[in-house]
């Protein structure tokens, strides 16, 4: 799900939303809000996504070349054109050439 915000952005995420299409080495990025999956016990069986109330903090952003590294993605999601704060998690995934990247609040920075 992509958000449109007219220059206005409401949290991190939708400040790097607005920034797509983005480009790192050369490979076009998809970049999407990530919702978990909801924990589930054995007597719950839902696998279904979190519902988004605005306070989600990570981003899905697939696309990523196979050289690129964990400082390299930090660097550039921090940076006040590409970014919108401070990432404080990043799961990365190069054989699915996918990662999570968390920023510290839902709140822009910049």
């Amino acid at each position: 799900m992509h958000v449109e915000c007219v220059g206005i952005y409401f949290t991190a995420v939708d400040k790097v939303l607005e920034q797509c299409p983005l480009k790192i080495m050369g490979n076009v990025l998809t970049i999407e809000r990530y919702l978990p999956q909801k924990s589930t016990d054995e007597t719950d069986s839902s696998d279904d996504e979190v519902e988004f109330d605005g306070s989600q903090t990570s981003i899905l952003v697939s696309g990523l070349p196979g050289n690129v590294d964990k400082d390299y993605l930090e660097m550039f999601f921090e940076h006040r054109r590409f970014g919108s704060g401070t990432v404080t998690n990043m799961e990365l995934f190069l054989d699915h050439s996918f990662a999570i990247v968390t920023f510290s609040e839902p709140e822009c920075k910049y």
